[in-house]
């Protein structure tokens, strides 16, 4: 027997639509009939609205039909674009989502407003959850932790930054009424320096989670008793120019209740003295089970210049690693110029997301944790047997080898290549036809994305590559794409063949190719593209592209930005 949907409970079908995206739901069901249209408007369904990058006509239709007449049922917001955050609090006043518990903005650009809409959060009485990703350089956020300390109900808080952050401190914070008392996470993603997570800790008591990406620090020395969180049980920290010293008395301060600790560093081989480890985990973290530890010491001439070894490992080795399951492994791998960079890690049982394989190789044969992988594709041998099962975003660099190496059955022996959502090459030399060998096998990629990376194919082989790559445009998925270096007007008349359902564009033009550029992207072979970055483009020639889209007339109805990583260019 078979159970028609319609036959569902109330109940059951609330459940489903959680699963679902608020204006599928919207276009599916409510024109489906009345009970839908009851379910779908009643105030025990709450809207978990998300704003991705969409055509400017799409956005504001999104806004007049879902959000604007069910702005008090929304309980979680999503906007992805720097763009359209500008233009939804023109329509809307944060005031008026009243029952929002979580915010995610990604890409704010002006702090200014950052600041302002964060002062507006306080009056939101049911907001925990807060994710925000600055592309602002210099970006002082200081004033950013101050908002959002004073968010009453506040519990997680993420916050991503591209640029660099200033390395101003906060005053350390003694008054329990400037305190935020119920934040338990928050992550700081950023250039930050180490000196400032003290004062920070010093305004969240309660903090549980800790993770940040710190850069560097300065001398920042005091006497007095500092508050400190009593209730952080586990911290993440990616330190680059950090001592031990600095990172010892941080902990001796701050783990007493640590359970879980994750360490990655950059270019201090001090971190590798197991004794020292195991006094200071005996003596500050009685309740630590998790030590998952990543070091990445330096670069050298010749792998024999290396100071790991087996005798060092041998360190990490007595009853005090064995007796609590915490296992390492050292290897080397490939650098720039020739070198090599030692690398001293976790293994079973922690295992990240993320991994990064190179030359030498390793005991294991498959890898199930593993979401997004890096491959120095030039330097693992062809008869790797590792598998990664559940990659679906790689990165390939440093790729100097024959093009006509065959590239899809190597790297299908370690990742299920029509698994990838997400594919990005960097730092490498690459071929046309080694990239449309590449995407024929992993036709569901979405989002593409070049980083330094040299073609070396001439102008004018293009047209014949072109025709290779028609075959394969058909079933193209990718909407995103990313080409971080100059770009030369036949190249674009090529990856617009190659990846015809393009929405989301971002490269930097070949000069005095500016105008003939644009021109094409806004010409209509491109049918699906709405949002345009044009990068390192001076003010006059951002301004001479805007007089010629006003002249030619080919969009209407268009927002057209300037931010210090380039124009940004979005149309209906």
């Amino acid at each position: 027997s078979s159970t028609c949907f319609e036959d569902l409970s109330n109940e059951l079908i609330y459940e489903i639509f959680n699963y679902l995206d608020s204006w599928e739901i919207y276009k599916i069901f409510v024109q489906l009939n009345i009970r839908f249209q009851y379910l779908f408007g009643s105030d025990i369904f709450r809207l978990k609205i998300n704003l991705p990058s969409l055509a400017k006509r799409n956005f504001f239709l999104r806004c007049e039909k879902l959000v604007k007449p069910n702005i008090n049922r929304i309980v979680s917001l999503s906007l992805s674009n720097h763009c359209a955050i500008d233009s939804f609090f023109d329509l809307f006043s944060i005031h008026s989502f009243i029952h929002l518990e979580t915010l995610i903005l990604n890409r704010v650009t002006s702090n200014t407003l950052l600041i302002q809409l964060l002062n507006s959060l306080v009056l939101l009485p049911h907001l925990f959850t807060l994710y925000i990703t600055s592309s602002t350089y210099h970006l002082d956020v200081n004033p950013i932790l101050q908002c959002i300390f004073h968010l009453p109900k506040i519990k997680y808080c993420k916050l991503k930054c591209y640029g660099d952050l200033e390395g101003t401190l906060l005053p350390c914070n003694h008054d329990k009424n400037y305190q935020c008392q119920t934040l338990e996470h928050l992550v700081i993603d950023g250039d930050f320096c180490f000196n400032q997570l003290t004062p920070i800790l010093t305004y969240t008591p309660r903090l549980t989670h800790l993770s940040c990406r710190v850069e560097w620090s300065f001398d920042f020395k005091t006497n007095e008793p500092l508050p400190m969180p009593s209730y952080l049980t586990d911290i993440n920290l990616n330190c680059r120019n950090i001592s031990f010293d600095e990172i010892e008395i941080f902990l001796s301060k701050t783990s007493h209740h640590l359970q879980r600790l994750r360490l990655t560093i950059h270019g201090n081989n001090t971190f590798l003295c197991a004794d020292r480890w195991e006094q200071l985990i005996m003596n500050h973290m009685p309740h630590l089970y998790m030590f998952d530890f990543m070091c990445l010491i330096g670069t050298y001439d010749r792998p024999y210049d290396c100071i790991l070894s087996d005798q060092l490992l041998d360190s990490f080795k007595s009853s005090f690693w064995t007796n609590r399951q915490w296992f390492f492994r050292y290897q080397y791998r490939p650098s720039n110029g020739g070198t090599f960079e030692e690398i001293f890690y976790s293994t079973h049982p922690y295992r990240r997301k993320s991994y990064e394989l190179y030359r030498c190789g390793t005991y294991e044969t498959t890898i199930n944790s593993v979401s997004h992988l890096t491959i120095g594709i030039d330097s693992v041998p062809m008869d790797t047997f590792i598998h990664f099962p559940n990659v679906t975003k790689l990165t390939l660099i440093k790729n100097d080898i024959d093009s006509n190496r065959p590239l899809k059955i190597n790297l299908n022996q370690i990742v299920p290549l029509m698994q990838l959502t997400r594919l990005a090459i960097r730092n490498s030399i690459f071929s046309i036809s080694q990239l449309i060998v590449l995407l024929r096998f992993s036709l569901n990629i979405e989002s593409l994305t070049f980083i330094g990376v040299s073609f070396v194919d001439e102008p004018h082989s293009l047209i014949r590559r072109s025709d290779q790559a028609f075959s394969i445009s058909k079933a193209s998925k990718v909407t995103e794409l990313r080409i971080d270096d100059e770009c030369s007007l036949e190249y674009v008349h090529f990856f617009a063949r190659l990846c015809p359902r393009v929405q989301d564009l971002a490269i930097v033009t070949a000069r005095r190719q500016h105008e003939s550029i644009v021109r094409f992207l806004l010409s209509g072979h491109l049918q699906h593209l709405f949002f345009v970055c044009l990068g390192y483009l001076s003010t006059a020639e951002g301004e001479q592209i805007e007089r010629m889209i006003d002249r030619d007339s080919r969009i209407f109805h268009y927002t057209i930005k300037n931010h210090h990583t380039g124009w940004y260019l979005w149309w209906w």
